[in-house]
């Protein structure tokens, strides 16, 4: 394949359009099989001319004219189809139905394309009325007591002050700002957002939700009308008033490519979507993904012997991830070309602090990871709870399994389970990244995300003493409760203080949760350089059980 064949397949239609399969159109104007001219039905035409333009791109092709899909059996069908073409008026000139189907799908774990046919005379404000459905309207901004004064304010929203509020910017300050002026009134911008959500409920049908979607684009402008919010792309096309059926179906899923292709998702979420064409293949018969029956029974073994559910369940997703990893692997060689190509095409960010986030982001992926395992190993980053206080555990991986110790072997460890003794390193904090960036490659600064907060900021510590030219670690010893066993992301900790009062070293109970796991290279790194030794680190292999006692 050429470098531009690989950069065209980054083409959003290549990735979103290209792949469809069946259609599904939904109008009250267009006879269902069955169906002849005597149910007065006034668009069999049109119909039959979009059925054949799907049928000439080797789409599968069904049609509904119900405004009711409420029910289980209906939203199946939705969730079924690779497009959906949306009449926005299903009874008669009632939208209803059909910002009730927008607001379905925009809350669906699967993603769904929509094209919204209309004939309505004002289509931007049709695209506002569907955006807004699937958005939602914030219950309790709706339920914020505000001045009455504000209550009688009649601000004439524009259709660009709405997106920008889709959008999370600012842009429809300025009007509001205008009305509140001529009202005598100071403004607040918590009431102005509070007007905003209530012009979404009053004028167009916004309903309450403890949690809006976030419309992640939007565009209004130079007659493309189209919204992506979660797993739902959705472009407004209008009816065109003279129609000719052979015609309008060219128009409408050209209309759709041109959306699409507008929308410019980025490269990854297209490189995604090509990755779905390759889960497909396959069926009863897969050597791709299944292996010999020796494997299969030893994988179960290997998920049975886990100690406790937990580690089990640790134990089937990383076979699950595993075994589709075989799966992937054609895809893989193809993704990696196109992800080739795209490289040689990438240029250096100008601007300091997107080149910083995207060192900081690009740094964290590459030394750590989420925290899977079900007890502290090596490599595994916690925090105090209700603190920034980091460290992390550098004690082999192997002295951390949560097995029975022996004690003739490990007769402290015996004496001392189930507390699990553990070296830690602590980490400091660093509020600034251009140093940690600048001096990245010296292995002195860890870049990771804490998963216990769920945000997408990057924690940059340092492991070690930055103003020495010596590692100098700042160890601690610790012992874990409960042989280092995580319980819903924390773990109970001992670490030894020094008491004030009595100047004795005691052990301090801290709760921690868990922040995130270093990648196996790192962690080993870190465990060599505190005196760790490259064998004791750990890798995991199974034996033989041990015989059972003859009975006597």
């Amino acid at each position: 394949m050429s470098d531009q064949a690989r950069v065209d397949l980054f083409d959003p239609v290549e990735s979103y359009v290209r792949p469809i399969r069946s259609v599904l159109f939904v109008d009250d104007q267009f006879p269902t099989y069955g169906q002849g001219p005597d149910h007065g039905l006034k668009e069999p035409e049109r119909a039959h001319a979009l059925w054949r333009a799907c049928t000439q791109r080797g789409w599968l092709c069904d049609i509904d004219n119900s405004p009711e899909w409420k029910s289980p059996e209906r939203l199946k069908r939705l969730a079924s189809c690779d497009l959906l073409v949306l009449d926005f008026h299903l009874i008669g000139n009632e939208s209803g139905p059909a910002l009730s189907i927008v607001r379905e799908l925009a809350r669906s774990d699967t993603p769904n394309l929509v094209v919204l046919y209309t004939a309505d005379s004002y289509p931007d404000r049709v695209l506002i009325s569907v955006a807004a459905a699937a958005r939602g309207a914030a219950s309790a901004i709706l339920a914020k007591e505000i001045d009455p004064d504000f209550e009688e304010l009649r601000i004439e929203w524009s259709i660009s002050d709405l997106v920008s509020f889709f959008e999370g910017r600012r842009g429809w300050v300025p009007t509001y700002m205008a009305a509140a002026k001529k009202a005598g009134l100071q403004a607040d911008l918590e009431v102005g957002a509070a007007l905003l959500e209530r012009e979404l409920a009053k004028a167009f049908g916004a309903e309450a939700t403890e949690e809006p979607q976030i419309i992640d684009k939007i565009r209004v402008a130079e007659n493309r009308r189209w919204f992506q919010c979660g797993n739902l792309f959705l472009t407004v096309l209008s009816k065109p008033e003279e129609h000719d059926p052979e015609t309008e179906a060219d128009l409408l899923l050209g209309g759709l490519e041109e959306a699409v292709r507008d929308w410019a998702p980025e490269w990854l979420a297209c490189l995604i979507a090509l990755s779905r064409r390759a889960v497909e293949v396959g069926s009863f018969r897969d050597d791709a993904l299944l292996p010999e029956p020796a494997l299969q029974a030893g994988l179960l073994r290997y998920v049975h012997d886990g100690d406790g559910d937990e580690e089990r369940a640790r134990r089937a997703r990383e076979i699950a991830a595993h075994l589709l990893s075989r799966r992937f692997q054609v895809a893989v060689g193809d993704m990696s070309g196109l992800l080739l190509a795209r490289a040689k095409g990438y240029e250096e960010q100008a601007d300091l602090g997107k080149r910083n986030a995207e060192l900081l982001f690009l740094n964290a992926f590459l030394c750590s990871e989420a925290f899977t395992r079900h007890h502290l190993r090596v490599g595994s980053i916690f925090r105090r709870e209700d603190s920034d206080d980091y460290w992390v555990c550098v004690t082999p991986a192997c002295d951390m399994v949560p097995r029975t110790r022996s004690r003739d072997i490990d007769p402290w460890a015996f004496e001392l389970d189930p507390a699990r003794p553990m070296l830690a390193l602590r980490l400091s904090v660093r509020r600034g990244a251009e140093r940690a960036l600048k001096f990245a490659e010296q292995g002195r600064y860890l870049f990771f995300r804490d998963q216990s907060t769920g945000g997408n900021e990057i924690v940059v510590a340092a492991a070690f003493n930055t103003a020495t030219g010596d590692p100098n670690p700042q160890l601690e010893q610790m012992f874990a409760a409960d042989r280092a066993l995580v319980h819903e992301g924390r773990v109970v900790l001992q670490r030894c203080i020094r008491e004030e009062e009595s100047n004795v070293v005691a052990l301090q109970a801290i709760s921690c949760v868990v922040a995130s796991q270093l990648r196996a290279p790192y962690a080993e790194r870190l465990a060599h350089v505190v005196g760790g030794h490259l064998s004791r680190i750990g890798v995991n292999f199974l034996g033989l059980p041990e015989a059972a006692p003859a009975a006597e």
